[in-house]
C-alpha cells in the first residue's frame, strides 16, 4: 500500500515536467514556402493589447488555452495565394517578460 501510494506521488508530481514528445528543429526556408498556402509581403499596422485564446496546434484534449497576440498586417505584395485579401491577422504566442 505504501509503495503504491508513492508511486502515484511520484508520478503526479513528476509528469507535469515531462516534455511530451521530442523537439523538432525549424524547416528551412525553402520548405517552408514550399508548403505554405498563403505567402506575402506586408507591414505590421497594430497589435492589440488584448490577447486571444486558443487551443494550441496541434490541440491536445484536456490541454488549457493558450493567450495568443494577434498583429494586423497590412499586404503589399502576394508572391502564393490569397490575391483579393488587403489585411490579414497573423496570432502569435509572446515571449514570456525578462526579469
Amino acid at each position: 500500500m505504501i509503495r503504491a501510494t508513492a508511486a502515484i506521488l511520484l508520478l503526479t508530481t513528476w509528469l507535469p515536467l515531462v516534455r511530451a514528445g521530442f523537439p523538432r528543429p525549424e524547416p528551412p526556408l525553402p520548405q517552408r514556402v514550399a508548403l505554405a498556402d498563403c505567402v506575402i509581403v506586408g507591414q505590421v499596422t497594430s497589435v492589440p493589447e488584448d490577447p486571444v485564446h486558443a487551443f494550441s496546434l496541434p490541440k491536445i484534449a484536456g490541454a488549457p488555452k493558450v493567450p495568443y497576440h494577434m498583429a494586423v498586417v497590412r499586404i503589399e505584395s502576394v508572391v502564393i495565394g490569397a490575391k483579393d485579401l488587403r489585411e490579414l491577422r497573423v496570432g502569435f504566442i509572446a515571449p514570456p517578460p525578462s526579469s
